[in-house]
């Protein structure tokens, strides 16, 4: 501050504040106020430049306007006026006070704002009805007067300490240098300071409580204790260093008895409840302001003319000052009075409980003390003084019993004071009327004495009956009475003293009249009057000893009436004792000897009546009931006196008194018996233990004593030594004894000789040995023994020993073993080795020094193990707080230690050097003696440090590393040690980390050392040269520039995080941290806000990793940002929350994949960034759970913010009244809610969250158990929200898949240990009246908006039907149900009259959906498990113990349908998705889906949303039937969502469902949503439902879908001609199809015209033509001659315009290649084959080039040409098989079947590969049949190799090790195990080597599905295995099972058949719909063998068992064999 120029003051500190009309908000304020703070401590510098400035401002400040935007200002309880101009005219005082020169300036500155305040106040006040506005700016203006006068005049005398240093601490210490002796001195402080509102006289809790409360905090806000102000101080060096003048007074005279009029108090007061009730200003506690506004004037007025005395002054102006004064206090004080007893005591009840309203009582009682003051002041003569002592006695005597007693008794007491002051400035008062009131009114006494002490008597019988309800207010009651005491005896010795001054025998004078009254009443009936005037008599005689301690013979009189009172009264001994203690501590050292030995002469009684019990003595004994006082008094004088010599003098007095106790102990212990002995009396000694204990405590180590002191301590020891005091934990005495006997043990002399040993030993009373057994010397030689644990040779010595030398030995163990144990200092364990060094114990012949010897050696290696103690406390500690782990300063710490030993190692080899110190830490170790116990200390400290660390990586990593970082950065790492440990230490962590997704590898430990060291150099270049360029502000300069740079980096890099991105945050991290040495808290928060956001700008996950590594960085730099960053890291989690990124995505609609012609792998979740920012918060949240309260409030208010309360997909009702249309200009309703995507692969993201937070809930720290709920019901409720969905195959990868289920198990385990948690907050809520049934009212006061609540946010999206929907009140539901039931009369809530019986309720509601979560999250598990492990190895342990519930908890079926019926019930009640999902995943239970279908059909308009609860609530199908049929229900089936096509299909027959008109209208609107490239799938089963078609809905439908697509009309003619007949030659109608298609066709074909007519008519007459070609070769025998045929009949076919295959509708045909016709081997039916150019266009895109081409009766040969030119990828040649007289429908069914498992695996990523090329019947047995491309069958490839598949593969695609043979193996594995499932459940028979083909990719391909189902060859036996498994197929992968190949197939076939299980209904439906074809494969049972197959019954792990049993059998299975040799034998097919 010395060099600093003006002008950077001015733009550092009041950069933008002028003076001008801009509002003052908090930034201003704060400025000003630093100003002000500059100058004060600026010593002079710049006062003239800035004084100006600030006063004109201040001048201004009345006619500003005031913005309140402080947070800081929250906390406050006065409005920001009154805060700042107290803080601000405070400074402006002090300065005024520092600095004379501006003296001047500045008061009347001050002067003229109370001035002009003062006139607006009036002005305003003078006004009629002024507005409502006008009424708040008068308040805020009277606010500010408040302010200016609680700091006017106000100043600390201390130049480094200003008065607004101890509200604005300075963070830097200040010091004094001594002028003399150069010596810097610490300052007096803020302990130093007191409030005008401080004062024990005042009973209200803040004032009695005053020194109990934190000081400095309790300054610091003072401004918020109303009306109080700084006192000033009483004691310069010189003179007072500021005083107002006498004009200055005056016009401050003026201004206050302008304001105070009485009219103007009221309308003041008026306005201020108006304001007070409208609450239009914050914080305005002034419900009326006269009270308040009078104690701050008459303040400031008596403060400010304290400097003048009225005796000093000129005797005119005196008595006009006097008159003035005087007149204005009597006032003041009578309309206090008057308002005393005007109020009710009620009225400010609540005012004393509310900490921002001013308790107006209080206010008025203060002020009249003020007017009693400043009556005292006012008085300049003495019969002025006559009279005010007369008016004030009188009051203290005239005090009626007023209701506001408490305030009547302060005033008393208050007047009491005044009177001691009247006293001491007019001693002759003092002498004739003071001390005669005074005592008058202790000793008669006063009515108010009377009335307490009745009151106090009467409360302590009531609490003696009813315990302890009334305890607190006897207490309050207590201090009352003895504060009153206590003011009037101080203001009778003020008097007395004074006395003293006119009379000096006037102490002895009123101690004779004492004494003599003391006796008087000791004579009278003892009552309550009596009784008190006695006791006050006592407390007034010693208050005069001790008050008057240095005036001649007082303390002698004083004990002189004590101890006459001791003999001739026999009540209040204990207060004589009381008060002598007193005594002592005030230092009257003239009657200590008398004290003493009376004390004495009580304590050596009571022993000696515990001695001899039975004496008949009782005149010896009557002071022993005096004990206990004694005792206590003994202890007050241990506790507080403070001279040293006194103090040396009661040591002494304590240990001659214990030692003279000991040897009176022992010599009546030799009249007992020998049991009695050792505690006969003990108790007398022991309880003086903790006394010289609490003397020494305060004392220095006794190392140079006296023969007499050391006397002392020797036998003091011998008697603790005998009786057992030093010894823990023996059960005879209390244990505090033993702890003070080694605090004494710390401080005592070492007991060596004077001279002689065994003289001084013989010598010694208190351990005479003539009455000792033998045997009980043997007992003390065995306990020294088994103490001191010696060698053979020392057990000899000891067993020879005397008495008195085993007592000295073992007090001399004893006492240093404590010493070494528990003493602070460095040289204690020293102290044994003097004892060793003593001559005379070197010369003692008993032994005893080689006994001594002994000792030392144990009490060394005791002292050694003090190390592995610290280790264990280090270790309970860490439990405890495992937060030091990763502290930065710990890990600092033992870093520094570890390093600093380890170079000692290496420098100091000789080990010279003894102790090691550490400058930084204030610590220093000392060392070993040799150098490999030096290296042992090493080794053990570097084991310690390495475990310390290992752990702290384990739980916090990010927090751990960053402080390596730190801490590596600041050594050099050249010759560190410490590096070596930190990189071990992340090394082995490696080990431990199990699936974790956080990049946990060295090297980014090491890249951030680098980019740390990088970067922070980088930019500390960069400022040092903007430095040197003489830049201003070099700091914003940077940050502008590097936030910019970030910016463009990010708008560049959306896709990742390129190298810009990564230098623009790295920059702005080493900027922030370089700021600190700035302190501009602005740029602080700007740099801070933009590096937290910087993820919302490119939010991928290398953005977010680097942005986490920032943030380690900076909060271990900059540990004083961590709220802050919490705060801004809360605010962006929030904003990702509300922007949907991440894992708060919204889902994608979920599209069946029964519902697309193609399905494609889902698209993953983008929740990458999330999952190491959840990693980050976790290690946050571990963090602030054992550290900081605070970080867990806004982490809790994250969480709460962001979990959503809805469970399940959120409905919005439009008929309700919080429901507002998008297009109303009214206020709208935000329906962006917050949700979680319910992605598969988000289960684990979402599990480690919701664990993060339940972990943190379950913790203690988190103390509000109301918060605790709210956040486990968010919990409950994330978790439940996951399952409101169907389950879901997983789609992740194995590695994030096993992360996911190791997340599941910890958060299963987590909620599983909830149980305890749930009943220990839900009871401990009872005494806070904060049940579970009020969280919804909370939670809408707490978290609603700001415009108007949307009562959605907190509910479901059923929450419109009815509240036990509402996921938040459905603990309560239950538990209300009772009382909602009957809603006409008034009941008692069961909460109010039994809550501990309704929190056991809701302790089983919440539990019952805990389970409900457990069963859910265990079934998750399981499914995932099963897909992780499909082979079913071995369970871990954690699964294992997760299986072992479910099995406890469903022990038998029956258990488990009635839990999962009654939990189906509970899942309905939170949220009816999760009932309706729940029989898909607990398949084996039907009692589950049971209670969900009846659920469904009692209220079906829930789930109206829900195409899977259609089939639910249908069950099978009974609800449809006539006789049970429920209209009202089905009705609902119309406005149902729209199923998939299969669900549709499968009602329009009755195979399924009963058909039923309403069904059926639905299915047929479902099937009319679809588009055509989706029902091309399900021609078949469309047409055959016509046969069912009863109510023609579905003629129409199809009539329709003809209308809408011609392909699709085109298909379904095709399908229908094929349907016609049941024979492949036509001849055999279907009687139940041939006419409804006849009929229908003729429709379809009359109703197309046009080009669609033209389309159809080319389309069907070309491939007609194509297909007669079969017929015209048949007549050709096969060979050369059908071919030449069949090229001919193919060269006469011509493309004349658009046409397509009728297998591929989306290609059109481009071409044919005339030369490609083929007849195939069959000689009868003549199939060909033949190859089209084609390309894929899709069929949407193929009808309009069809329609335009008919349009112009052909199409151009420009567009031939065009369309040929396409891309290569869309333009293909497709080969085709065009069969006559052979029926492919079955064909079409199983390969339509397995496209539709192409589309389940591919929904969840299955990588396998099934090609369903396409086959389409185009009449009755004709077809075309697609070829599959680049493939052979297996017969040809046998036919041109001669050799096996294995050897093919190797021939093909080179030998095991080649990348071309893996990649084929990998391809043949795929698409074996998709067709060994397919083969499996459709039971594909016929798998000869000639319907096997190989792709030239090594896929194999199933051909040919002649026989399946129930048909096959050989007379329908099912030879064959369930699907063909070869020794050749097995030889390729690996050819055992336990190959790594071959496990993959068994993998992926599980796999396969896990995935399509789901879908069992539809493939059944499908079937179903076929079955009245009478196709052959069709047998009776087909349907029930199919359902067998996919096992719908059995769990997913049961499931997998199941199919892994299948692949056991068909592993080379003989029939498979088997029957490839029959086909060669019998078609010459080789295998």
């Amino acid at each position: 501050m010395k060099n600093v120029p003006v002008k950077k003051v001015l733009k550092t500190l009041l950069d933008g504040v002028d003076g001008s009309e801009k509002p003052l908000n908090y930034n201003a304020r704060t400025k000003l106020l630093a100003v002000g703070i500059y100058l004060l401590y600026a010593e002079g510098r710049h006062l003239n430049d800035l004084l100006p400035i600030l006063l004109g401002i201040y001048r201004s400040l009345p006619r500003l306007k005031w913005i309140d935007d402080g947070i800081s200002n929250r906390q406050d309880k006065v409005p920001i006026q009154e805060q700042f101009a107290m803080c601000f005219n405070t400074v402006l005082s002090e300065l005024a006070s520092n600095y004379p020169d501006v003296r001047d300036i500045i008061i009347s500155a001050q002067i003229e704002v109370f001035t002009v305040t003062s006139d607006i106040i009036v002005d305003i006040c003078d006004q009629v009805q002024p507005q409502f506005q006008t009424k708040c700016y008068l308040m805020r203006i009277i606010c500010f007067m408040i302010g200016l006068l609680r700091s006017f005049g106000r100043y600390s005398g201390d130049k480094d300490h200003p008065l607004i240093s101890a509200i604005y601490p300075v963070p830097f210490i200040i010091t004094k240098i001594d002028a003399q002796s150069n010596q810097t001195t610490a300052c007096i402080g803020e302990g130093t300071l007191r409030l005008t509102t401080d004062s024990e006289n005042f009973l209200w809790s803040d004032a009695a409580n005053t020194e109990k409360q934190d000081q400095k905090e309790r300054l610091q806000k003072m401004f918020s204790k109303h009306a109080s102000s700084f006192v000033l101080p009483t004691v310069f060096n010189g003179n007072i260093p500021f005083k107002f003048t006498i004009a200055e007074l005056n016009s401050f005279s003026d201004i206050m008895e302008r304001l105070l009029r009485r009219p103007l108090l009221d309308i003041m007061d008026a306005y201020a409840t108006d304001i007070y009730i409208a609450g239009q200003i914050k914080r305005f506690p002034y419900k009326t302001l006269s009270e308040c506004l009078s104690l701050v004037f008459v303040t400031a007025y008596r403060d400010a003319y304290a400097p003048y005395d009225t005796l000093k002054l000129e005797k005119s102006l005196a008595q006009k000052l006097s008159r003035e004064v005087k007149a204005f206090a009597i006032e003041l004080y009578s309309k206090g009075e008057d308002f005393l007893n005007a109020q009710k005591l009620n009225d400010d009840e609540r005012t004393l409980r509310c900490p921002l309203l001013i308790n107006r009582i209080k206010m008025s009682v203060l002020c009249s003390s003020v007017c009693l003051e400043l009556m005292v002041w006012a008085t300049c003569d003495e019969i002025d003084a006559e009279s005010l002592h007369a008016t004030i006695a009188d009051r203290l005597w005239h005090v009626h019993g007023h209701r506001h007693a408490s305030a009547k008794i302060s005033l008393t007491m208050m007047a009491l004071e005044a009177l001691g002051s009247l006293a001491v400035k007019f001693p002759t008062i003092a002498a004739t009327l003071t001390v005669n009131s005074v005592s008058q009114f202790l000793v008669e006494p006063s009515p108010v004495f009377s009335k307490l002490a009745v009151d106090l008597g009467v409360m302590e019988k009531r609490v003696f009956s009813e315990g302890d309800r009334k305890d607190g207010e006897m207490v309050k009651k207590k201090l009352t009475f003895e504060n009153l005491r206590k003011v009037a005896i101080n203001s009778l010795c003020r008097a007395l003293r004074s006395a003293m001054i006119v009379d000096n025998s006037s102490v002895q004078a009123c101690l004779t009249n004492i004494s003599s009254k003391l006796f008087l009443i000791a004579n009278k009936d003892s009552n309550y009057g009596s009784a008190l005037a006695l006791e006050n008599a006592m407390h007034i005689v010693g208050g005069i000893g001790a008050a008057l301690v240095d005036v001649e013979n007082i303390p002698q009189l004083a004990f002189s009436v004590f101890q006459q009172a001791f003999t001739e009264t026999s009540t209040n001994h204990d207060v004589i004792i009381a008060e002598l203690a007193n005594m002592w501590i005030a230092g009257a050292r003239d009657i200590h000897d008398l004290i003493w030995l009376l004390f004495t002469k009580i304590t050596i009684e009571s022993s000696s009546r515990a001695y001899d019990a039975d004496t008949a003595d009782g005149v010896e004994h009557r002071y022993a009931y005096l004990s206990l006082a004694v005792d206590n008094a003994m202890a007050k004088m241990a506790e507080s006196v403070n001279n040293d010599e006194d103090k040396m003098t009661l040591l002494y007095r304590l240990l001659e008194l214990f030692v003279q106790l000991g040897h009176e102990g022992r010599k009546a212990g030799e009249k007992l018996a020998r049991v009695m002995k050792l505690s006969t009396g003990a108790g007398n000694l022991g309880v003086l233990i903790p006394k010289i204990a609490s003397l020494l405590r305060r004392s220095v180590t006794i190392k140079n004593p006296s023969v007499r002191l050391r006397n002392l301590f020797r036998d003091f020891w011998f008697c603790c030594t005998v009786l057992g005091f030093n010894v823990a934990r023996i059960g005879l005495w209390p244990e505090e004894w033993f702890e003070a006997a080694c605090e004494i043990a710390c401080k005592s002399p070492i007991l060596t000789p004077q001279e002689s040993l065994r003289a001084e030993l013989v010598a010694n009373a208190t351990i005479k040995s003539g009455n000792v057994l033998s045997a009980e010397l043997q007992e003390i030689r065995v306990t020294i023994l088994s103490e001191i644990s010696p060698s053979p040779e020392v057990t000899a010595v000891v067993n020879k020993l005397e008495f008195t030398h085993c007592i000295y030995l073992l007090s001399v163990f004893r006492m240093e073993l404590m010493r070494a144990l528990h003493s602070v200092e460095p040289g204690a364990v020293h102290s044994i080795f003097q004892y060793l060094e003593d001559k005379s114990i070197r010369k003692d012949k008993d032994g005893i020094w080689t006994c001594l010897l002994a000792a030392a050696r144990t009490i060394f290696s005791k002292y050694l193990k003090v190390r592995k103690c610290a280790d264990t406390c280090l270790t309970n500690l860490i439990g405890s707080f495992p937060h030091l782990l990763w502290n930065g300063n710990v890990i600092n710490v033992a870093l520094q230690i570890l390093e600093a030993l380890s170079n000692n190692l290496e420098n100091d080899t000789d080990c010279k050097i003894m102790t090691l110190s550490f400058p930084s830490l204030q610590r220093t170790i000392q060392l070993q003696d040799t150098l490999d116990r030096r290296k042992l200390v090493v080794q053990d400290f570097a084991l310690r440090c390495e475990q310390i660390l290992q752990e702290a990586i384990k739980w916090a990593p990010g927090s751990t590393r960053s402080c390596f970082v730190k801490y590596i950065a600041s050594i050099n790492v050249g010759c560190s040690g410490s590096f070596r440990l930190t990189v071990e230490a992340i090394l082995k962590s490696l080990n431990d980390a199990s699936g974790c997704t956080n990049d946990t590898s060295p090297s980014l430990y090491l890249s951030a050392l680098h980019l740390r060291s990088l970067y922070f150099g980088k930019v500390k270049g960069m400022i040092e040269a903007s430095k040197s360029e003489e830049e201003t502000k070099p700091h914003e300069r940077l940050a502008d520039l590097f936030e910019q740079q970030l910016e463009r980096a990010c708008a560049d890099g959306a896709d990742g995080c390129d190298e810009d991105i990564s230098e623009g945050i790295l920059r702005l991290a080493a900027l922030f941290i370089l700021t600190k040495e700035v302190s501009n808290q602005k740029l602080d928060s700007r740099l801070l806000h933009t590096l937290v956001f910087a993820p919302l700008k490119n939010f991928t996950a290398s953005t977010m990793r680097l942005c986490v590594i920032v943030w380690n960085w900076i909060l271990v730099a900059r540990e004083d940002i961590q709220l802050q960053f919490l705060r801004e890291m809360a605010a962006c989690w929030t904003i990702t929350a509300q922007d949907h990124l991440g894992i708060f995505q919204r889902d994608p609609e979920v599209v069946s994949p029964l519902s697309l012609q193609y399905c494609s792998p889902p698209k993953r979740p983008h929740v990458l960034p999330h999952s190491i920012w959840i990693y980050f918060l976790v290690e946050r949240v571990d963090i602030a759970k054992y550290s900081s309260r605070e970080q867990l409030d806004i982490l809790e208010l994250m969480f709460v913010q962001t979990l959503p309360l809805n469970v399940g997909r959120l409905r919005i009702d439009v008929n309700s009244p919080l429901y507002i249309s998008s297009d109303s200009s009214l206020c709208k309703v935000d329906l962006t809610h917050v949700t979680m995507t319910r992605n598969v692969e988000t289960i684990g993201l979402r599990c480690h969250f919701l664990n993060c937070v339940l972990s943190m809930i379950q913790r203690d720290s988190m103390s509000f158990h109301i918060s605790k709920n709210i956040l486990r019901q968010r919990v409950y409720c994330a978790m439940l929200d996951y399952f409101s969905v169907a389950a879901q195959t997983p789609t992740q990868n194995s590695a994030q898949l096993k992360n996911d289920i190791r997340l599941l198990i910890t958060f299963w385990n987590t909620l599983f240990s909830d149980v305890k948690y749930i009943k220990k907050e839900i009871f401990a809520s009872i005494d806070t009246e904060c049940n579970l049934e009020s969280l919804q009212q909370i939670l809408n006061d707490n978290y609603k908006s700001d415009s108007e609540y949307n009562r959605a946010d907190m509910q479901t999206r059923h929450a419109m039907t009815t509240s036990g929907c509402n996921w938040v009140t459905l603990v309560a539901a239950q538990g209300r149900a009772s009382s909602l039931q009957k809603n006409t009369q008034l009941t008692v809530d069961p909460s109010r009259s039994n809550p501990n019986k309704h929190a056991e309720q809701q302790m089983k509601l919440y539990n019952r959906y805990r389970n409900l979560i457990l069963i859910f999250v265990a079934n998750e598990i399981e499914r995932l498990s099963a897909w992780l492990n499909p082979l079913g190895e071995a369970l871990g342990l954690e699964d294992a113990s997760i299986e072992q519930w479910r099995k406890s908890t469903f022990p038998d079926a029956r258990t488990e349908a009635k839990l999962l019926r009654e939990n189906a019930r509970i899942a309905w009640q939170i949220c009816p998705d999760l009932a309706v999902y729940m029989p898909s995943r607990f398949r084996s239970c039907s009692a589950c889906q049971m209670a969900v279908q009846e659920l469904l059909v009692n209220s079906p308009e829930l789930v109206t949303d829900l195409p899977e609860a259609l089939s639910l609530m249908l069950g099978e199908g009974r609800i449809l039937e006539e006789k049970v049929e429920d209209l009202k229900t089905l009705s609902h089936i119309l406005t149902w969502a729209i199923c998939d096509p299969v669900m549709a299909l499968s009602l329009l027959g009755p195979r399924q469902y009963p058909t039923h008109p309403i069904t059926v209208q639905y299915a047929v609107r479902v099937l009319r949503s679809y588009p055509p490239d989706v029902l091309l799938l399900y021609i078949p089963q469309l047409v055959q439902a016509l046969r069912h078609d009863t109510m023609g809905y579905v003629a129409e439908l199809i009539m329709w879908l003809a209308g809408h697509s011609q392909l699709l009309a085109h298909q379904l003619l095709w399908n229908m001609k094929a349907n016609m007949y049941r024979d492949e030659d036509s001849r055999e109608k279907d009687p139940d199809l041939h006419g409804p298609l006849s009929e229908l066709i003729n429709k379809i074909i009359s109703n197309m015209e046009g080009p669609a007519r033209k389309f159809y008519d080319s389309e069907f007459d070309l491939f007609k033509r194509i297909t007669d070609i079969s017929g015209k070769i048949r007549l050709f025998p096969k060979g050369e001659a059908r071919k030449k045929a069949c090229l001919t009949a193919l060269a006469e076919i011509h493309l004349k315009t658009v046409a397509y295959l009728p297998s591929n509708p989306e290609a059109i045909i481009l071409d044919i290649d005339y030369k490609s016709g083929t007849p195939m081997q069959s000689a009868a039916k003549a199939p060909f084959l033949a190859r089209f150019k084609v390309l894929r266009c899709g069929i949407q895109k193929l009808e309009q080039l069809g329609i335009a081409a008919h349009q112009r009766k052909h199409i151009p040969e420009a567009d031939i040409r065009f369309l040929s030119r396409s891309e290569d990828s869309l333009v293909c040649w497709q080969a085709a098989i065009f069969k006559v007289g052979d029926d492919v429908r079955q064909d079409m069914l199983a390969l339509q079947l397995m496209n539709l498992m192409r589309n389940i695996f591919n929904s969840v990523n299955l990588d396998i590969c099934l090609f369903p090329y396409r086959v389409v019947a185009t009449g009755p047995g004709c077809g075309v049949i697609e070829c599959v491309p680049n493939s052979k069958s297996r017969d040809q490839l046998g036919r041109q190799t001669d050799f096996g598949l294995y050897e093919y593969f190797l021939t093909t695609y080179g030998d095991e090790n080649t990348e071309t043979l893996q990649r084929a193996r990998r391809n043949f594995i795929r698409s074996m195990a998709a067709y060994s499932v397919f083969s499996f459940l459709l039971q594909i028979k016929d798998r000869h080597n000639g319907n096997i083909m190989i792709d030239t990719d090594g896929h194999i391909v199933h051909i040919d599905f002649g026989f399946m189902f129930e048909s096959s060859p050989g007379g329908n036996l099912g030879f064959e295995p369930d699907f063909k498994l070869s020794q050749e197929m097995v030889a390729i992968m690996g050819g055992k099972m336990e190959a790594p190949s071959f496990r993959l197939f068994a993998s992926l076939c599980v796999q396969a058949y896990l995935a399509v299980r789901p879908y069992y209904k539809a493939f059944i439906a499908l079937v179903s719909l076929m079955l009245d074809t009478h196709l052959p494969c069709f047998r009776g049972k087909t349907i029930q063998q199919f359902r067998d197959r996919f096992a719908p019954q059995l769990s997913d792990r049961d499931a997998a068992k199941y199919m892994m049993s299948i692949i056991r059998n068909c592993f080379l299975n003989v029939r498979s064999k088997m029957y490839d040799q029959l086909q060669y034998i019998q078609n010459e097919i080789p295998y």
